[in-house]
């Protein structure tokens, strides 16, 4: 459909969020209406429904758009009057906004239609806006001359018309009243309609509704799609929609009233649902915790919600349009051309597809804040949701260098560093631990080993060793082990093992840590060694200690013995001595 939203009555830069939601709305029903609906700019038609073009057998929609009103009109209309005279009678012109008539279309399949064409003119800027409304007539052959229909044709119309038809006098007494409308006021024939209500005014809901019809009726003289409610037969209510005109004498004065009664019922349903779901919508948008901006395919914001303004501080008197928007939060010119050039390509598609981009934004206090934005692009709309991320990219960088931090300690530690699944498969390993094995880098090993217990362990039975104990216990200290390297040579390993598990309690992988202690295990071999063969040194020289020790009691034994044998008698001897001397000898022989 042509035609945007601005086209519409109360849309302008300024346009309030109500008015906004006016145009929204107005535009769902135009467009869903099973009226046939027009738009005339000027003299042209710039929009049209699809129960218009059904109505006129036009199979595409640009065929009529930009045509003008006596383009799809027969030369001449039923009367004998030409349409172009016949125009200039009956469209509103200065002093009178609104007209209803009869009028005969040419439809396109080469026939004719005639209809009640109520117009109403909406006050813009430039030329004037004029809404069309018809209401189906006859269908049939335009005669020899183009004059219309052959015929009369309004029985059968009358009488199998959807449509309900009534007459009555100005004072509210039936005259006529067609099997339409009997059915949508809930009575089994006209006539049992004109028998239970002669006068109309108690089947208003509303009796004040009936009053302003008679005004509108008496002045102007016509009234279109008036929406009212009735009482039917069984005492419940419906919506209709009038279309009536005043049908005077010569002398001015009113005859009678007659017009078409449509049943809106559900389409008034369906208008208050949808009513309820807008504001259910809105209110939505409004508490949403991201910012949401709703704009047209000409970059002009028809909406920004709460979320919006909290996290830019911009209102939407402040951005009406995306121009102003770029202008103020990227003032920057040379970024503000990035973003621009990106919103452009991305915006290009009507797919419906959505578009993700991140930039820096400048609120409207100044402070900068980084922004995810994500948006669709529709046929004649765009919805953008937008996030304020700038303390998750806070959070990023430090997670990023901390990242970094323990990334150079993996990377760099001397201790090997693995995962493994529990049937043995390195699943990441740090450079340490490749070496340790013997593999030029981590990535060779991961891609290598796939059973690290049969390929690298001396004794695969110490890995499930290992294994069980793990199962057991969740964490294994100092668990050594020998294994042997890519090429076969034999080393000592010591490792710290724990299981991880999921949230179910099932185990993912064992990670943990090893460490190349062959040269500490060679020089404890060789301590150990030492330390037997000086205990072997200490029991020899223990044994010569005691053997020593007895031979110098033996000899301590054997001079003593000597001693008392040989010696003590010559001192005896000694002591009987007559002689000086010899008694100084004794003493100085007994005294050592």
């Amino acid at each position: 459909m042509r035609g945007e939203i601005k086209e519409l009555p109360g849309r302008d830069r300024n346009a309030s969020e109500g008015t906004v939601r006016d145009a929204v709305d107005y535009r769902i029903l135009f467009e869903n209406s099973r009226v046939p609906m027009l738009l005339l700019r000027g003299n042209r038609f710039i929009m049209c429904n699809e129960a218009a073009l059904a109505m006129l057998r036009c199979p595409d929609r640009d065929r009529l758009l930009g045509s003008s009103h006596l383009q799809i009109s027969p030369k001449h209309q039923p009367d004998g009057k030409k349409s172009a005279d016949k125009e200039k009678e009956v469209l509103p012109r200065e002093g009178r906004d609104q007209s209803q008539f009869e009028w005969t279309y040419r439809t396109f399949d080469g026939g004719y239609i005639r209809v009640d064409v109520s117009i109403t003119l909406i006050p813009t800027k430039g030329k004037p806006l004029s809404q069309i409304v018809w209401h189906e007539g006859v269908r049939g052959k335009e005669d020899n001359e183009g004059h219309g229909p052959v015929g009369d044709g309004y029985r059968d119309t009358f009488e199998n018309g959807v449509s309900g038809i009534f007459r009555t006098t100005p004072d509210g007494r039936f005259l006529t009243v067609n099997p339409a409308l009997s059915s949508i006021c809930g009575f089994p024939s006209p006539g049992a309609m004109l028998a239970a209500l002669p006068r109309i005014e108690n089947q208003y809901v509303n009796p004040e509704d009936r009053e302003n019809l008679k005004k509108l009726l008496d002045n102007p003289g016509f009234v279109s799609r008036f929406e009212t409610q009735l009482y039917r037969n069984d005492k419940s209510t419906i919506w209709v929609s009038l279309s009536a005109r005043a049908v005077k004498d010569d002398k001015g004065a009113t005859r009678y009233y007659e017009g078409f009664v449509e049943d809106i019922t559900q389409r008034r349903k369906a208008e208050e649902a949808l009513r309820r779901e807008k504001a259910t919508f809105f209110t939505i948008l409004d508490n949403d915790p991201v910012g949401v901006v709703l704009s047209d395919r000409k970059g002009n914001y028809l909406y920004v919600n709460r979320e919006f303004t909290n996290v830019t501080g911009y209102s939407h008197e402040d951005v009406p349009t995306g121009g102003d928007w770029l202008r103020k939060a990227f003032p920057e010119a040379d970024y503000r051309k990035s973003v621009r050039n990106e919103w452009r390509k991305n915006g290009s598609s009507e797919g419906g597809e959505w578009m993700d981009v991140e930039f820096s934004i400048v609120c409207k206090d100044g402070m900068r804040k980084d922004i995810e934005f994500r948006s669709t692009f529709l046929k004649e709309y765009s919805i953008t949701v937008l996030k304020d991320v700038t303390k998750r990219k806070e959070f990023e960088v430090a997670l990023q260098e901390s990242e970094e931090k323990y990334r150079n300690i993996f990377e760099n530690a001397t201790e090997g560093i693995f995962q493994t699944t529990i049937e043995g498969r390195v699943i990441s390993a740090n450079p340490a631990f490749a070496r340790l094995f013997g593999f030029a880098s981590p990535e060779e090993m991961v891609g290598s080993v796939r059973d690290l217990g049969r390929e690298a362990y001396a004794d695969p039975g110490r890995r499930m060793e290992l294994k069980e104990a793990l199962e057991r216990e969740g964490f294994v200290r100092n668990f050594e082990v020998q294994c042997r390297r890519r090429d076969g040579r034999r080393l000592s390993i010591s490792a710290n093992v724990r299981v991880v598990r999921d949230d179910t309690g099932d185990i993912l992988f064992y990670e943990g840590t090893m460490t190349d202690i062959t040269e500490r295990k060679v020089i404890q071999e060789d301590l150990e060694q030492k330390s037997r063969s000086l205990e072997e040194a200490n029991a020899a020289l223990r044994a010569l200690l005691a053997h020593r020790e007895q031979d110098s009691h033996e000899l301590e034994e054997k001079v003593l013995s000597n001693v008392k044998e040989l010696v003590i008698p010559y001192v005896e001897r000694l002591k009987e001595g007559r002689f000086a001397g010899d008694r100084q000898i004794v003493d100085i022989i007994e005294t050592n």
